[in-house]
């Protein structure tokens, strides 16, 4: 059974890079607690979210805002924080920070997330996430995912794990979810209902959830191929949090990596990840 860790930021307890991976693949969930890095990305976030959302405290924004307005200025913010250079850096320090190797890290797009409550300023990119795991869609078992809130969280409105499903065969729908045709799709900017990413189908097959609780100034690591999901949000209050995805280039070649269970995509997704110094893509 996969072990929710604790780690402080002392450098005497942040592992190397091949001990992080190393737990990671194995399951474990590493919840680097209370890093200067993370906080520095909280606070550019933060004011990056309240400039976009003067009216009144972002995690009551949707009583304040319309939902058209609200997806817009949304889907604006987003664009932001993932071209921002000051938030690239700030992502590179706390990865180094975390015991990464910078220069054998490869990442995909930093990404904001909003998450509101009920659903009615949802939209194809502000929902709750179904079940899956990341590895399904990148067909990478290399890949890692890091996760941050921006403001406290409850189990109500955070990130679900499904640790009993960690090795497990899980049925899903990556065989008929083309990567490629998704592609296809958004260059005709047609996408239509074309799912974001593979999904889980049977719950009953899931276990039960864990609901992670970092404080801000936390992050979470686990590995893509955990089974994932968001709490279905009720609570009144919208969540926000950063998110990035890293792949080592070591573990790459060795191919080394998580337990493959059930990933079935046709396509490996090898452009989304480049060098997060030099820019160069990922090569098979």
């Amino acid at each position: 059974m996969p072990d929710i860790v604790d780690l402080t930021n002392a450098p005497p307890t942040t592992p190397p890079a091949h001990q992080v991976q190393q737990r990671l693949f194995a399951g474990d969930i590493l919840i680097f607690r209370n890093q200067p890095a993370i906080h520095a990305l909280v606070a550019q976030a933060d004011r990056m979210i309240r400039d976009a959302f003067p009216e009144t405290a972002p995690q009551t924004i949707t009583q304040a805002v319309a939902r058209d307005p609200f997806v817009r200025r949304a889907a604006e913010l987003r664009r932001a924080y993932g071209e921002d250079d000051q938030v690239l850096e700030g992502w590179r320090r706390a990865l180094g920070a975390c015991g990464l190797n910078l220069s054998r890290t490869y990442w995909d797009q930093t990404r904001l997330r909003i998450n509101t409550p009920g659903d009615s300023h949802h939209s194809r990119r502000i929902r709750n996430l179904p079940a899956h795991r990341d590895s399904w869609g990148s067909m990478l078992p290399q890949q890692i995912n890091w996760w941050a809130p921006i403001y406290p969280v409850q189990a109500g409105n955070s990130l679900l794990i499904y640790p009993d499903a960690w090795d497990r065969m899980v049925d899903n729908d990556s065989a008929t979810w083309d990567l490629q045709e998704l592609q296809r799709l958004r260059a005709q900017g047609d996408v239509g209902d074309y799912p974001l990413l593979p999904n889980a189908l049977n719950p009953a097959q899931w276990g039960e959830p864990v609901a992670l609780l970092p404080k801000p100034g936390d992050i979470v690591a686990f590995s893509a191929a955990h089974l994932h999901a968001s709490a279905i949000n009720q609570t009144g209050q919208s969540r926000y949090n950063i998110e990035g995805r890293t792949l080592d280039a070591d573990a790459f070649e060795a191919g080394d990596g998580a337990p493959d269970a059930d990933a079935q995509a046709p396509h490996v997704a090898y452009h989304w990840f480049t060098h997060c110094v030099t820019g160069d893509t990922l090569a098979p």
